[in-house]
């Protein structure tokens, strides 16, 4: 009865060693984290405005580029009653 409940112990104690570690490992990458942040650079609301500008742009061009390559595509199967 006494292996059992000692293997009952040690089986709870590594659960709880487990989950402590896990816990703590959360909280020192969050704390990592934190730290880093702080060592950034963060960019100006200039570079920011002119950066978002530059990729709506671009988004804008590649759907217009899509948008008249699928319809020349779709009148080229058309064309040849495909």
């Amino acid at each position: 009865m006494k292996k059992i409940l000692n293997a009952i112990k040690k089986f709870f104690s590594f659960i709880f060693r487990m989950i402590k570690g896990f816990f703590v490992g959360i909280v020192r990458f969050i704390v990592l984290v934190f730290r880093q942040m702080k060592k950034m650079r963060w960019p100006s609301k200039k570079l920011i405005t002119s950066s978002t500008v530059v990729v709506l742009t671009f988004m804008v061009f590649m759907a217009v580029v899509l948008t008249v390559g699928d319809f020349v595509i779709i009148n080229l199967l058309r064309l040849i009653n495909y």
